[in-house]
């Protein structure tokens, strides 16, 4: 993800962000603090809790790896309330997400909140403003991991219906089932 957003245009997207990581992710905060030590002006605070064009939440995990489906049931609502918490008071213009267990959730509360927000538009069509209708614009897109070349992952196979950009990197993945992702080979060209 650090290096998708090293692609992005800074002017127009790296200002104002929200990064989630899970709480359980080890690796990823460091990484990220890193990233953002290196991005930082001196008039952008770090992590401190300071003024800052940034800010860092860790949510739990919808599932960890190799946890069993049963008791993934309890992470899974978990992570889920804590997700509505955030989404509805950060309300995204665009997320960007990639990664097992902590996107998933985050993107399918995007998807219900923009859902609901398009019926409360449609039922009460100009007497109702809801902090809601800020979801209808918001877009959601999942990169898939690098290494799945043959098959998606199962965050992507669980998020590729409701994602408005679904990006791979291999052509393998576009004829193999999958036509409405779209082929980036930045990573592949720039490895």
């Amino acid at each position: 993800m650090i290096r998708l957003l090293d692609e992005l245009d800074s002017e127009r997207y790296l200002s104002n962000l929200v990064y989630i990581v899970a709480d359980s992710d080890n690796t990823s905060l460091p990484r990220l603090e890193e990233h953002l030590k290196a991005k930082t002006t001196p008039t952008t605070t770090q992590l401190d809790g300071s003024s800052s064009s940034y800010e860092v939440y860790q949510l739990p995990r919808a599932r960890e790896v190799h946890q069993s489906y049963l008791s993934s049931i309890y992470t899974t609502l978990r992570s889920i309330i804590s997700t509505y918490t955030l989404l509805r008071n950060v309300r995204p213009d665009l997320i960007i997400a990639n990664g097992p267990g902590t996107c998933v959730p985050v993107l399918y509360v995007a998807c219900v909140l923009r859902w609901i927000s398009y019926s409360i538009s449609f039922l009460f069509p100009s007497s109702l403003k809801t902090t809601l209708s800020s979801f209808q614009q918001c877009k959601m897109i999942f990169v898939e991991s690098v290494c799945r070349v043959k098959t998606l992952s199962l965050s992507g196979r669980l998020v590729y219906p409701i994602v408005d950009l679904f990006i791979v990197h291999w052509p393998y993945l576009l004829d193999n089932g999958y036509p409405l992702a779209e082929l980036s080979d930045v990573f592949i060209r720039s490895a």
